[in-house]
């Protein structure tokens, strides 16, 4: 990973670790599994598997994709959003995980 990547992973367990709840940092998915989210959070009963990513608006990907599509505000992270879902959900529910994405927009 990078820097700025670790480094909001770190805040927001702290985040969660401060609000009273229980996390843990790159929990693999299962027992077999050499996968891992970035962030457990436990809310009640519910257990959330975070993936946290960063997009940039002006990436190569983003950038030759608007061309056909008009560009819209966040529409990095929204694409972001989209395939760290189509990835990584079916295996997080299986694993007993709500996926939740974590995505935000560099500049």
């Amino acid at each position: 990973m990078n820097r700025r990547h670790d480094s909001i992973a770190i805040f927001l367990d702290n985040f969660v670790f401060n609000a009273g709840l229980y996390s843990q940092r790159e929990p693999p998915l299962h027992e077999d599994s050499r996968r891992r989210g970035d962030l457990e959070v436990h809310l009640g009963l519910n257990r959330y598997l975070v993936d946290i990513s960063i997009a940039h608006p002006s990436a190569p990907s983003v950038v030759q994709s608007s061309a056909s599509a008009p560009a819209t505000a966040f529409l990095a992270s929204k694409r972001r959003e989209t395939l760290k879902i189509s990835k990584y959900d079916d295996e997080a529910k299986a694993a007993g995980f709500c996926f939740w994405p974590f995505v935000l927009d560099s500049t």
